[in-house]
């Protein structure tokens, strides 16, 4: 009481120049792991498993990224 709280933010945004992963085939695995991440918080553990191997087999940098 007769106190206020105050929380400050602050977002930090870039652009990475050049920009890397940006071959159609790595945007494909870049979705596919979202939809893994989706996937595997729904509890389908093993369904996220085999889409994530498919990240690996699409694209190693988008895969070394998320350590797969």
């Amino acid at each position: 009481p007769g106190h206020e709280k105050f929380i400050i933010r602050g977002d930090v945004l870039f652009r990475r120049t050049p920009s890397i992963l940006n071959s159609p085939k790595d945007l494909e695995a870049f979705q596919l792991y979202q939809d893994a991440r989706i996937v595997e918080a729904n509890g389908d553990a093993m369904g996220a498993m085999a889409m994530f191997r498919r990240v690996r087999r699409l694209s190693e940098g988008v895969a070394d990224i998320y350590q797969l």
